[in-house]
Protein backbone atom coordinates (compact mmCIF):
# COMPACT_ATOMS: atom_id res chain seq x y z
CA UNK A 1 0.00 0.00 0.00
CA UNK A 2 2.66 2.64 1.13
CA UNK A 3 4.65 1.43 -2.36
CA UNK A 4 1.72 1.84 -4.57
CA UNK A 5 0.62 5.72 -2.81
CA UNK A 6 4.42 6.55 -3.10
CA UNK A 7 4.98 5.65 -6.44
CA UNK A 8 1.46 7.96 -6.58
CA UNK A 9 2.98 10.91 -4.95
CA UNK A 10 6.11 10.50 -7.46
CA UNK A 11 4.42 10.22 -10.83
CA UNK A 12 0.31 11.43 -10.18
CA UNK A 13 0.18 12.03 -14.17
CA UNK A 14 -0.48 8.53 -15.11
CA UNK A 15 -3.13 7.78 -12.00
CA UNK A 16 -4.66 10.76 -13.34
CA UNK A 17 -4.40 9.71 -16.86
CA UNK A 18 -6.37 6.72 -16.15
CA UNK A 19 -9.16 8.21 -13.77
CA UNK A 20 -9.62 10.18 -16.96
CA UNK A 21 -9.68 7.48 -19.24
CA UNK A 22 -12.08 5.45 -17.44
CA UNK A 23 -14.00 8.47 -16.34
CA UNK A 24 -13.25 11.43 -18.45
CA UNK A 25 -14.06 14.65 -16.73
CA UNK A 26 -17.88 16.03 -17.84
CA UNK A 27 -18.05 19.80 -18.19
CA UNK A 28 -21.09 20.21 -15.25
CA UNK A 29 -20.24 18.09 -12.73
CA UNK A 30 -21.33 17.97 -8.84
CA UNK A 31 -20.34 14.51 -7.32
CA UNK A 32 -16.57 13.66 -7.30
CA UNK A 33 -15.88 10.72 -10.04
CA UNK A 34 -15.39 7.60 -8.36
CA UNK A 35 -11.48 7.50 -9.52
CA UNK A 36 -10.78 10.82 -7.53
CA UNK A 37 -12.16 9.58 -4.43
CA UNK A 38 -9.87 6.62 -4.65
CA UNK A 39 -7.19 8.77 -5.25
CA UNK A 40 -8.32 10.82 -2.30
CA UNK A 41 -8.39 7.88 -0.29
CA UNK A 42 -4.94 6.43 -1.13
CA UNK A 43 -3.22 9.93 0.27
CA UNK A 44 -5.49 9.41 3.76
CA UNK A 45 -4.11 5.46 3.32
CA UNK A 46 -0.58 6.55 2.76
CA UNK A 47 -0.05 9.52 5.58
CA UNK A 48 -3.13 7.91 7.98
CA UNK A 49 -5.20 10.55 7.95
CA UNK A 50 -8.35 8.21 8.12
CA UNK A 51 -8.95 6.71 11.66
CA UNK A 52 -7.74 9.74 14.16
CA UNK A 53 -4.64 10.35 16.30
CA UNK A 54 -4.34 6.53 16.91
CA UNK A 55 -4.11 5.75 13.62
CA UNK A 56 -1.26 8.41 13.09
CA UNK A 57 0.31 6.89 15.91
CA UNK A 58 0.62 3.64 14.57
CA UNK A 59 1.84 4.90 11.18
CA UNK A 60 4.28 6.86 13.06
CA UNK A 61 5.72 3.56 14.42
CA UNK A 62 5.64 1.76 11.50
CA UNK A 63 7.12 4.66 10.16
CA UNK A 64 10.16 4.07 12.44
CA UNK A 65 10.70 0.33 11.72
CA UNK A 66 13.07 0.42 8.57
CA UNK A 67 15.66 2.63 10.15
CA UNK A 68 15.65 0.54 13.05
CA UNK A 69 15.93 -3.05 10.88
CA UNK A 70 19.16 -0.94 9.38
CA UNK A 71 20.79 -0.04 12.84
CA UNK A 72 20.27 -3.38 14.34
CA UNK A 73 21.39 -5.11 10.53
CA UNK A 74 24.10 -2.69 10.31
CA UNK A 75 25.39 -3.59 14.02
CA UNK A 76 24.79 -7.53 13.18
CA UNK A 77 27.20 -7.18 10.54
CA UNK A 78 29.57 -5.34 12.48
CA UNK A 79 29.75 -7.61 15.24
CA UNK A 80 30.19 -10.74 12.69
CA UNK A 81 32.28 -9.09 10.17
CA UNK A 82 34.84 -6.15 10.99
CA UNK A 83 34.76 -6.55 14.64
CA UNK A 84 36.38 -10.20 14.68
CA UNK A 85 38.18 -9.24 11.35
CA UNK A 86 38.79 -12.13 8.09
CA UNK A 87 38.13 -15.38 8.90
CA UNK A 88 40.66 -17.78 7.84
CA UNK A 89 39.68 -21.37 6.37
CA UNK A 90 41.74 -24.33 7.39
Amino acid sequence: MWGISGIYFAFPDPFQAVVDFFDPLASVQRQPRVGDTMLAWLARLHFGRFAGWSVKALWAVFGLVPPFLFVTGALMWWNRVIRHGPRQFE
